[in-house]
């Protein structure tokens, strides 16, 4: 490669894997620590992803760490990868990443200057990172503590008149302090990949306009309700909880996913939580539902336990006194409602605090959000408990405390239809181009009932093809489909039949569910789904053809 010969101690010869003409273009080497931090990890896969899509491609040691976060970063996005090892070339070090090389050499290559047989030897590592170094216009070293191999190439770079990146890590970070020495003695500091871009400035256009490369890989643009999420989240270090939180609040959509579940599974997982959460608290908790409860109730799985984790999350955040009573019962009248009643020997619950889980549609600023005082867990209660029809009440308890009464609107499984199964030959197109879908649909069709006959097609013109040719009791359409996609297929199997159609997609909301029925279409499914409401939804709409 050019510019690797241009060092003073280029190898004699390379051995290589993959493609070699990925070798000739431009290409930023992204090392660092085997041992990072998961701020690390994250910095080195999104920098590489960054990169791929700016048409760089990523060159890295293939090791623990920064290395395979950069390579699969850079995988991630579209883009190529070069592997620069210190074994020989059919040697994949460590073991564990053989599916990473084998994914880097679809797109890239793997190259090294040792012979094939020699080992991982110790000395051999920082041979191998002038070349890594020599192949690249620039090195960005992501996270590295004192000492550090990276810190050897980085070195290398300088000699070989390449350009250093580096983050700027706390000075109470250790494995960041190798970093920190880099922008003392020069390097250049990054807080995005631009910042690498510019710097590079001329040497990259040159690159490219002598060694053009492949196209630049497209970024899909994110949805309105992802951009949210991504303002919401800014540069703090968040739970797992909060972002799911975070992530539901930015979605605009009502639509309920209705499935059976089984409570008895659901309260054990509960009152599992509640014993983690109240572990090193002086608390007693008794946790009670009774044990006639039916095997099956049908509700928005997904938001109702969010709404129940994040109830019991506050109640218990909030010194709930010595002792916690949690009771679960079934009402039958007036209607069917799964009733939590939740009761503290806590101080009195405040006005302000009772008016927080009021749904709202405004959303705060996101400062406000997160933090052990934030309104997030509360907003969302009270939007969660809008959208299930569900009724939450707080008042003083009998002696003293708080009392928390959720009363939450729930259907028996077998009011769904979802026990139903057809008796008699039943027809189903299925209109999907996914193939590890149409084998899951297929099973779950033929495991519901044998009389179950199933043909598949993978986009829509051959769904409308397939109508026109043979009768069918019901499809299923996948809307994001290749060549004519759901809604356009169904609108033009509309004009010659009227049997019905179930719109299958990702893309939950209620704008698209009404899109569909307005275009004709009979139901509308989310995916995921459970199979009882996939079921339910065939037998309601063809109720004479099932027991």
């Amino acid at each position: 490669p050019p510019l690797l010969r241009a060092i003073h101690d280029p190898p004699p010869l390379l051995y290589l894997r993959g493609d070699p003409t990925v070798l000739a273009q431009a290409q930023l080497a992204v090392v660092g620590s085997r041992r990072a931090s998961h701020a690390g990890l994250r910095a080195a896969s999104t920098l590489a992803g960054e990169a791929a899509v700016a048409g760089l491609q990523i060159c890295s040691g293939l090791a623990q760490g920064i290395d395979g976060a950069a390579h699969r970063g850079a995988l991630a996005a579209g883009g190529s990868t070069v592997a620069v090892v210190a074994t020989g070339i059919e040697r994949v070090y460590p073991a564990r990443h053989r599916g990473l090389a084998d994914e880097l050499l679809q797109s890239g290559c793997m190259v090294s200057e040792f012979p094939p047989g020699m080992q991982p030897l110790k000395q051999n590592f920082p041979r191998r990172n002038r070349i890594i170094s020599g192949l690249s216009l620039g090195v960005l070293v992501v996270e590295a503590a004192l000492p550090s191999g990276s810190l050897i190439t980085a070195r290398t770079a300088l000699e070989q008149d390449r350009e250093v990146f580096t983050l700027p890590w706390s000075i109470f970070h250790a494995g960041g302090a190798g970093c920190l020495r880099l922008l003392r003695d020069g390097a250049k500091l990054v807080t995005g990949i631009q910042d690498v871009l510019e710097e590079l400035g001329q040497l990259y256009a040159v690159q490219q306009q002598l060694f053009p490369g492949r196209p630049t890989p497209a970024q899909e643009p994110l949805t309105a309700g992802q951009q949210q999420v991504l303002e919401m989240l800014g540069y703090e270090t968040i739970s797992t909880d909060q972002l799911l939180n975070l992530a539901f609040l930015s979605l605009h959509n009502d639509f309920l996913q209705e499935s059976a579940f089984q409570p008895h599974q659901l309260l054990r997982s509960l009152r599992q939580f509640v014993r983690l959460k109240t572990r090193n608290k002086k608390l007693q908790v008794s946790f009670q539902w009774p044990d006639d409860l039916p095997s099956e109730l049908v509700s928005d799985l997904p938001r109702l336990t969010l709404l129940l984790y994040n109830l019991l999350s506050e109640v218990i955040g909030k010194e709930p006194g010595p002792e916690l009573h949690i009771e679960v019962q079934l009402r039958r009248e007036p209607d069917l409602t799964l009733e939590m009643k939740i009761c503290d020997q806590g101080p009195p619950i405040g006005r302000a605090d009772i008016e927080a889980y009021q749904p709202t549609t405004s959303i705060p600023d996101p400062t406000e959000l997160t933090g052990k005082n934030g309104q997030l867990p509360r907003l969302l209660i009270g939007r969660l408990v809008e959208l299930l029809k569900a009724n939450l009440t707080i008042r003083p308890g009998e002696d003293f405390g708080n009392c928390y009464v959720l009363s939450l609107p729930v259907k028996l499984a077998t009011e769904t239809g979802a026990e139903a199964r057809p008796n008699s030959p039943f027809n189903i197109l299925l209109v999907e181009d996914h193939s590890l879908n149409q084998i899951a649909m297929r099973k779950l069709l033929q495991s519901w009932s044998h009389q179950v006959r199933i043909d598949i097609v993978e986009n829509g013109q051959e769904a409308v093809e397939k109508m026109e040719a043979q009768e069918y009791d019901l499809v299923l359409m996948d809307l994001q489909l290749p060549v004519l996609d759901g809604l356009s297929a169904a609108r033009k199997i509309r004009e010659f039949s009227n049997v019905p159609i179930i719109a299958l997609t990702a893309m939950a909301s209620a704008q698209e569910k009404e899109r569909c029925l307005q275009l004709g279409l009979d139901d509308y499914l989310a995916k995921p789904f459970q199979p009882a409401e996939l079921y339910a939804k065939i037998s309601q709409l063809l109720p004479l053809a099932v027991d």
